[in-house]
C-alpha cells in the first residue's frame, strides 16, 4: 500500500511539473503611414525565419511558439526574447524588440498601431 501510495504521489507530482512556455506569442500589428494615418498594405514583417505582409487594412499576424517542458522553473531559464522587422521599399524600416525571463506570460500581443515615416525622395534623387 505504501508503494502505491509513493508511486501515486510522484506520479502526480512529475504530471504537475510539465508545463506549456510561451517560446513566443502571437503577435499581431497595424501599420499605418505616419502622415495621413492610412493603412499601408504590402508591409513585410520579418520574425526569425518567417515573413508575413501586412493585408489591406495594414493587418499583420505572426503565429506564436509553444513548446512543452518538464520541471519548468522560470529563474532557471535563460531570457527569451523576439525582434520583428517591419520594411516596405517606400518607408523607413523599423525594429521592435520585446524581452521576457523564462516565458511569455501573453498567448497574444498586439500592436495596435505602428506609423511608419516615408522615406523623402527628395533626399533619395540628391545622393545618387
Amino acid at each position: 500500500m505504501r508503494l502505491f501510495l509513493y508511486l501515486f504521489l510522484t506520479s502526480v507530482f512529475l504530471c504537475s511539473c510539465v508545463t506549456a512556455v510561451i517560446e513566443r506569442p502571437e503577435i499581431r500589428g497595424g501599420v499605418f503611414d505616419s502622415v495621413n494615418k492610412k493603412p499601408i498594405e504590402g508591409v513585410s514583417v520579418y520574425i526569425d525565419d518567417e515573413l508575413v505582409k501586412s493585408d489591406k487594412e495594414g493587418a499583420f499576424v505572426i503565429k506564436g511558439i509553444t513548446k512543452k517542458r518538464v520541471l519548468n522553473f522560470e529563474s532557471g531559464h535563460d531570457p527569451m526574447f523576439y525582434t520583428f522587422k517591419l520594411k516596405h521599399s517606400e518607408y523607413n524600416s523599423v525594429n521592435i524588440k520585446k524581452g521576457t525571463r523564462g516565458s511569455f506570460d501573453q498567448k497574444i500581443i498586439v500592436y495596435d498601431s505602428i506609423f511608419l515615416k516615408r522615406i523623402n525622395k527628395a533626399i533619395l534623387s540628391n545622393n545618387k
